[in-house]
Formats: structure tokens, sequence, C-alpha cells
């Protein structure tokens, strides 16, 4: 295949494999209910994403899309199928490694800084011409992730605007089925609980949106910090040995790595300061903790207490189990 059909069959099949090792990969990994070996297996995903790679090359697809595509299902899919001590382990394991994964590719970085000089000295290239266009990529990046996010901020304040549109139809129809009122059409015919919940979850949904509203301060210090570093790096040293100008490259490669994270990444905390953007309200967080807390608290309480609740062998729960609620009240959170 040639041309625009090779590519669509490309990333079709890629597109499909990925999917399909994806989602039996998670399906496994939901039938366990150890966290040990459950995070145990999360390592070995990568090594099984040559399940799809293998598969999708020899058929004369990417098979790296295949391995990103099986990456990006996995964690999609992982909040509906596993259980939260799960997730919550293997996202500290994951960050540790990938601390150390950085690290060790920053070491190497320093470590073949020299090397790479001399190769390009030895190849006739002009080592201050490398950094150069270096310097000139690192501007030509940041500036192209700053004109990527205008359309993004925009979109978000569109959303908290229309969500805010959106709260208010919510609240009116609450209100009009709390004081029994008279429904619109479309509503007059669902179930009163369903529609209250209905109710809350897209007041809940509203709320997050008007939150997560922000306006030009939050999206410059966004597009700031947007440092290149190890995937860059990583990026670069995947080039064939045999590629033309590959000490220069490299050396590009180390360039903008190093403007980026020197320059943005020092002057992140002067920008933050500079443009005056707020960070998270701690004593909100605390508050709305200790509400949702109580508000939990209560429903299992009032489920504790139904006289047709039971235990598998029939017999009724100990009263140990209302411990709950002396711990319901929100000053009672640590």
């Amino acid at each position: 295949m040639e041309g625009g059909g090779g590519l669509r069959f490309s990333v079709a099949v890629a597109t499909l494999l990925g999917v399909l090792v994806g989602v039996l990969t998670v399906l496994v990994r939901g039938r366990l209910r150890d966290t040990v070996p459950n995070t145990a297996l999360s390592f070995v995903v990568p090594f099984l994403s040559f399940l799809s790679f293998l598969p999708a090359e020899a058929l004369g697809a990417s098979g790296v899309l295949a391995v990103v595509v099986t990456g990006l299902v996995s964690g999609h899919l992982s909040p509906r199928y596993l259980r939260a001590r799960d997730r919550l382990a293997e996202d500290i394991n994951w960050q540790t490694i990938a601390f150390l994964l950085e690290s060790g590719i920053f070491l190497l970085m320093g470590l073949q800084l020299r090397t790479l000089v001399d190769q390009a000295r030895d190849a006739g290239q002009s080592v201050t011409h490398a950094v150069g266009i270096g310097l000139l990529a690192s501007l030509l990046a940041i500036a192209a992730r700053m004109l990527f996010l205008v359309p993004l901020v925009a979109s978000l304040r569109h959303d908290a605007d229309k969500a805010e549109t959106f709260r208010t139809a919510v609240d009116d129809l609450a209100d009009k089925l709390n004081s029994g009122q008279e429904l619109p059409h479309r509503f007059r015919k669902s179930d009163p609980e369903r529609l209250q919940g209905r109710l809350v979850r897209g007041r809940s949904d509203a709320d997050f949106r008007i939150n997560e509203k922000f306006g030009w301060r939050g999206g410059t210090v966004i597009a700031w910090s947007g440092m290149r570093g190890a995937v860059t790096v990583a990026a670069a040293q995947t080039l064939p040995s045999d590629t033309p100008y590959r000490p220069q490259l490299l050396l590009i490669a180390f360039t903008v790595a190093t403007t980026t994270l020197l320059l943005q990444g020092l002057t992140l905390p002067w920008v933050i300061r500079r443009l005056r953007v707020d960070g998270d309200d701690e004593a909100a967080d605390r508050a709305a903790f200790g509400e949702l807390y109580a508000a939990m608290t209560d429903e299992v309480t009032e489920a504790l207490a139904d006289p047709s609740l039971t235990m598998a062998d029939g017999t009724p729960f100990p009263s140990t189990a209302i411990f709950v609620r002396a711990v319901s009240r929100p000053d009672h959170i640590p």
C-alpha cells in the first residue's frame, strides 16, 4: 500500500491491536484481589505491549502506535475495573520508577555530552551552530505551546460559562421538584428519585467545570510550564547510528532540554508570583472533604440501621459496625 491508504491501514490496525491488548490486560488485572501481584503485573504490562507491537509490525502497521494505544486504553479503563487500593499502590510505585528513570537519563546526558561534542567535531560539524539551532528550537517550542494553549483556554472558559448556565437550570428544576411545582413536559414522567439523583450529579459536574475555570494568568503559567527534558533526549537517542548529522541532532536535543529546564524551570516560581496566581484553598478543600465524609458516613449508618440488612449467614451486624457515627462530624476529620 502506498500513500494515504497505507497510512490509514497502519493507523487502523495498530489502534485495533492496541485496544485489544489494553482491554485484555485490564480485565485480567481486574480479577486479581491481591494488591501485590496486581502491582507486579502492572510492571509486566509494558512488556506485554509487545503482543500488540509484534503483530502490528508483521502486518505492516505501526508497532509504536499500537503500544501507545495499549497504554492509553489501560489507563482509561483502570478506574472502572481496578480497586482504588490497587491504583494507589500502582501510582506510587510507578512515580518512583519514573523518578529513577528520569534521573538516569539526565545523568546519561551529562556523561555523553563530551562524547557528542567530540563526535561532532570529528565529523566536521560546528558545535556552535548546533547550540544556536537548539536555542532557536527552544524559543519556537515555547511559542508553539503558547499558541496551542490560546484556543484551549478559550474552550475551557466557554465550557465554564455553559456550566454556569446549566447550573442555574438545574437549580430551578430542583426547586420545582422539591416544592411540588409542575415540571417541564420532558421531566413529568421521570421517577422523582432518579431525577433527583440526576440533578445532584449534574450540579456536581457543573460545579467542577466552574471551579476549573481560569483565565489568561493560569493559561500563561501552564504555557510556561512546558519544559522539555527526558522525553526529548530519549527520542533523539533512538536515531539510528548511521543517521546523517546524528551528533549534531543530539546536541540540538540536549540544548533544547537544558535551555527549557533552566530557563522555564528556574523562572516558573517568579512567573506565578508575578501573575498573582492563587494556589489551592486548603481550608475550603478541608471543609469540602469533611462534608463529603459526613454525608457518606450518614448514608452508611442509615444502611446499617436497616433491620432487614444481615450478614451472609443471616445474623444481624454487630453493634460495633456503627462506630462510623463517632467520626462523622467534620471537626473530627484529621
